[in-house]
Order: C-alpha cells, then structure tokens, then sequence
C-alpha cells in the first residue's frame, strides 16, 4: 500500500493503487452524469370530490372506504325515504254511446189507438155530391149567389148529414155562398139542398132588395168571403 500524495492546497489523494481504479473515463473527463429518474405517472383515486389544493395530507385507505361507505348508506336511506312518482294514466278506451233509439224504444209506452167518431164535415167530404143531390144538378128554384135563407125552425130528428148542417146554419139569415162555403160542398149542391127545404117549408128565401136603402154592405162582405171560401 502506497503513501498518499498531498497536493498544493494541502488536499490528500489516496495511494497510487487506488487512484488506478478510479481512473477517469476519457468519454466523461469529469465523470458521468447522475442518471433521471423515471417519470412516475400520479394515479388519483377519484371519489367525486374537489381537488385539494398541493400539501394537503389524506387519510388512511380505510378511512376513506369508511367515508365512501357511509355516503352510499346515506343516498340509499334517501331514495328510500321518498315517495314513488306516480304512474301515467293509462288512456281508457272510450265507451260506446247508448243507443237512445232502443233506450227510448224500452221505455216509452205503446199509444194505444181508440176509435173515435169522425165530425160530420169529415163525413160530408166523404160522400159524392150526386149522392147527396140525389143525381140532380140544378134547383128547384132561381137561387143566386147574394140570396139570403133563413130557418123557419129547428132540424128535427129525421135531417141528417148536409141537411141538418144547413138548418142549423141558417139559424140567422145567410147567403147561398155563406151556406156553400160554410158546408164545404159545391155551390150547385149548396142550391139544390136549400130548394129542397125551401119548398119543404123548412127554410125561407128573402128575395128582392129595399130600392131606398140599396143592398147591405155587411151582407156583400159576407157573400164575398163566401165565394173566396168555396
């Protein structure tokens, strides 16, 4: 083992043997770098929280699995603790409407039908006028359409139909076109049925007008609507 050399400003080397073996690479004069280290990626563990701000301290593993079991507890007792939402109404077919003409068939009640007697008009327009002239078709007398008939009494039990209808008609004096009109028969058999009481005595003709007074304009407007009427 050498001595070791002492330099200018008094610092030591070590013996020539072992500076040999710390000869100096001609590539790296003085000396090899320090090799870097290699990079390590940071893992973070992500539990939904903000990022602490750099130097902050974390717990122990199992102080966080504790604080992440008991959120979860938490969330789950809430979601439990309210109510369901409620379902949509399910659409409901719409119902068939009734049928009102069976419902109304059901209870209204059958009318019942009584046979009541026909009024003597009816009768009247029912029968031909021949049949009720007897075939004839002009009076006994000359009747004109302003001629006023009066009944010298009440039909008796034996008139019926028209004839009955024309005495009690003439109750007051009336024209030929008031009885016509009012017996809803033609005027030619309005005067046959007046000429036949007339020369029975039943019925009265007033014939002639008074020349100082003139004809009677009431009895004008009478035999007027008459005529309109037949």
């Amino acid at each position: 083992m050498g001595r070791s050399e002492t330099g200018r400003t008094g610092a030591r080397f070590g013996a020539p043997a072992r500076r040999a073996g710390h000869t100096p690479d001609p590539e790296f004069p003085h000396g090899r770098p320090p090799e870097e280290p290699e990079p390590v990626e940071a893992v973070a563990e992500f539990s939904g929280e903000a990022p602490l701000p750099a130097g902050a301290r974390f717990g122990g593993q199992t102080r966080r699995q504790r604080k992440a079991a008991a959120k979860a507890a938490a969330e789950a007792a809430v979601t439990a603790e309210a109510p369901p939402a409620p379902e949509p109404p399910h659409a409901e077919e719409p119902a068939e409407p009734p049928d009102e003409r069976g419902r109304a068939w059901e209870t209204t009640p059958m009318p019942r039908f009584v046979d009541e007697p026909e009024p003597a008009a009816a009768t009247t327009r029912a029968v031909r006028p021949y049949v009720v002239t007897g075939g004839r078709t002009r009076a006994r007398m000359e009747l004109r359409i302003e001629t006023l008939v009066t009944a010298t009494g009440g039909p008796g039990q034996a008139d019926v139909g028209e004839r009955r209808t024309v005495l009690e008609l003439c109750s007051r004096p009336r024209s030929v076109s008031e009885v016509a009109a009012l017996t809803k028969v033609p005027l030619g058999v309005a005067r046959v049925l007046i000429g036949d009481l007339a020369g029975e005595g039943r019925l009265r003709v007033h014939v002639g007008v008074d020349a100082a007074t003139g004809p009677d304009m009431a009895l004008l407007d009478r035999v007027l609507s008459g005529l309109r009427n037949l």
